[in-house]
């Protein structure tokens, strides 16, 4: 994988029936609203200097649902690109997010259990326009449909094997750290090589703008950042004083 990407910092929106929302370690049961409205919050992240939203539909990822009316509202509003996840487990839906306006679309469940379909996503968007979503237990396991099942995989393997099959964007969530603020998982991001490192923005447990840095000099692509901004623990002015921002 080559190198030559610039360090990208996403703002993440959660939604939950419409509204903002972050979970505990994917938790349906530990959901945490917010107040303002999902196209408030991307006004709010696009004005800050994010590079890019991070746009995630809980309720489709759960098979309870969908927010695509949301999502359309917050892709013609927003300002900066998109990319958006959540339940996207056919071409037909990939499409569709596409044509609603985001510039990247995020699938993970299909890529181990419908193969030919993630291939068919692929072939159609192209490589620079889909990210294939790792997200990974504290053993080191890749989870699907929602993080309720395991793949039978281990993240570096999961990695190398899609990898070799063309995808070219990829992010890693740390599914027991998600919406914790306990930090990073060092431990499971420092067994991915080196040369794969800047395809791949992490998710999962970022508590400071420490957090952010240690992601930057480990030579990831970038950092998407959830429950940090919205609790306050990270500042968009903090990350604007040490070049994280635009």
């Amino acid at each position: 994988m080559e190198n030559s990407r610039m360090f990208e910092v996403l703002a993440s929106i959660d939604l939950v029936g419409g509204r903002v929302a972050r979970l505990t370690r994917g938790d349906p049961r530990e959901t945490r609203f917010y107040e303002k409205s999902p196209e408030e919050y991307a006004g709010l992240w696009s004005g800050a200097g994010f590079s890019m939203l991070h746009i995630v539909d809980i309720d489709a990822a759960l098979g309870c649902g969908d927010n695509l009316d949301v999502i359309e509202r917050i892709l013609s509003r927003a300002g900066i690109p998109a990319q958006v996840g959540g339940g996207v487990r056919s071409l037909e839906r990939a499409k569709m997010l596409i044509q609603l306006g985001a510039a990247r679309v995020i699938i993970s469940s299909i890529i181990f259990k419908q193969r030919d379909a993630a291939l068919a996503i692929l072939r159609e968007l192209g490589g620079d326009r889909v990210v294939a979503a790792l997200d990974f237990d504290e053993h080191g396991e890749v989870l699907i449909y929602g993080w309720r099942g395991g793949s039978g995989y281990k993240l570096v393997d999961a990695l190398r094997e899609i990898s070799a099959l063309g995808f070219e964007r990829f992010m890693t969530t740390s599914t027991s750290r998600d919406g914790t603020l306990r930090g990073i998982d060092t431990t499971t991001l420092s067994t991915i090589p080196n040369e794969m490192r800047s395809q791949i923005l992490a998710a999962g447990g970022i508590a400071n703008v420490e957090d952010v840095l240690k992601l930057r000099d480990m030579g990831f692509g970038g950092a998407i950042l959830g429950k940090a901004i919205y609790e306050g623990a990270i500042s968009p002015e903090g990350l604007r004083r040490l070049g994280l921002l635009g």
